[in-house]
């Protein structure tokens, strides 16, 4: 594969899809990051998936950096978020970097604050509701105006991300 193409990393999820939809139900892979599980503490099955999983990279000439690896933990942070049996929460190192972001001065601001905002929507109730008056600001030809309407808006969406 010819990485620094634009749809190279498309290209690469493809290939791993294809070579691990069986195991759809045991293992999440998103570009080269694996996150392998399954439903009951049973160690010898988690064993045999992850000895599937390695002999299905090995047939493919593919291969993992073992200091990168993490195997039987009970908790991990995948993508951002911390996964854990049966939950799902958001990463604290993330929600703090929200808590301290400044108030945007400019519309790049604003888009990026709201970029981070949006990995974590699926956390906040009314997210759109919360956010419209920041996506007002990023609207073309819009001229750029931080008032009391745009500030609540982003103080609720900061506070949001701590209940």
């Amino acid at each position: 594969m010819f990485f620094g193409l634009t749809n190279s990393p498309a290209t690469f999820q493809s290939m791993m899809n294809e070579i691990f939809a069986d195991m759809e139900n045991c293992v999440v892979i998103y570009i080269d990051n694996f996150l392998i599980f399954t439903k009951s503490d049973d160690e010898a099955e988690y064993d045999k998936i992850v000895q599937e999983v390695l002999r299905r990279l090995q047939e493919w000439d593919l291969f993992v950096k073992p200091e990168k690896c993490n195997f039987k933990v009970k908790e991990v942070d995948f993508l951002g978020m911390i996964i854990g049996q049966n939950k799902i929460r958001m990463n604290p190192e993330k929600v703090q970097a929200i808590l301290e972001w400044p108030e945007p001065t400019r519309v790049k601001g604003v888009r990026a604050f709201l970029g981070l905002g949006n990995f974590y929507q699926r956390f906040i109730e009314d997210f759109a509701k919360i956010t419209r008056p920041l996506n007002d600001l990023t609207k073309k030809d819009i001229v750029w105006h931080w008032g009391a309407k745009e500030q609540e808006a982003f103080d609720k969406l900061k506070q949001a991300f701590t209940t």
